[in-house]
């Protein structure tokens, strides 16, 4: 057997239908600005990545020339300093002694 409802019960039913499409229209533009959003940042994301990569081959880069700056290191002194001994520094070229 069918229920049939009063119309006492279906009273403001219509009203409740047209909020609940509303809700649901605004939840999908809420939903599709929210896409946007995390498609930007995944854009963000990769770029910062990439400038990430790039830093690290700098710094690599440049521990690798500070290396090869240090490891120069003779135990001489350098260039116009003087030297432990106490004698004037300075580079010496063919055994003359370069000012």
């Amino acid at each position: 057997m069918i229920d049939i409802k009063r119309p006492i019960e279906l009273a403001g039913m219509r009203s409740r239908l047209a909020r609940a499409k509303k809700l649901e229209a605004d939840i999908a533009v809420t939903g599709q600005r929210y896409d946007r959003v995390l498609d930007k940042i995944d854009e963000q994301h990769k770029a910062l990545q990439g400038h990430a990569g790039e830093l690290e081959s700098n710094a690599s880069q440049l521990d690798q020339l500070l290396g090869t700056m240090l490891a120069g290191d003779n135990g001489g002194p350098n260039d116009g300093e003087t030297a432990s001994s106490g004698s004037e520094g300075g580079q010496i070229i063919n055994g003359v002694k370069a000012s």
